[in-house]
C-alpha cells in the first residue's frame, strides 16, 4: 500500500483525506485567482495548469483514503483464469 507511514489504516486514510483537503482548497483559491483577472496572460495558463494537476493529486489522494479504508478495494486487473 502506497504511504505505509502509519500502522493503524484509520490514521492512514485521515492523513490521505487532510493531503487531498489542501490539495482541493489550494485549487479552490488558485481557480479564484483565475476567475478575477482582467486578460489572459502567461501567469494565468501557468495558474490554469496548476489547478489541472492539483485536481489531478486530489483524486489521487481520495483514491488513497479508499484503499486504506476499504484495502484491495481497487484493483487494476481481474485474476480470473
Amino acid at each position: 500500500m502506497a504511504g505505509n507511514t502509519f500502522r493503524n489504516p484509520a490514521l492512514t486514510a485521515i492523513r490521505w483525506g487532510f493531503l487531498a483537503a489542501f490539495f482541493a482548497i489550494t485549487a479552490a483559491g488558485l481557480f479564484s485567482y483565475l476567475r478575477h483577472s482582467k486578460s489572459i496572460t502567461e501567469a494565468q495558463l501557468y495558474t490554469a495548469v496548476n489547478i489541472y494537476l492539483l485536481l489531478a493529486l486530489a483524486w489521487t489522494a481520495l483514491y488513497l483514503v479508499i484503499d486504506a479504508i476499504q484495502p484491495g478495494s481497487i484493483e487494476l486487473g481481474s485474476q480470473r483464469g
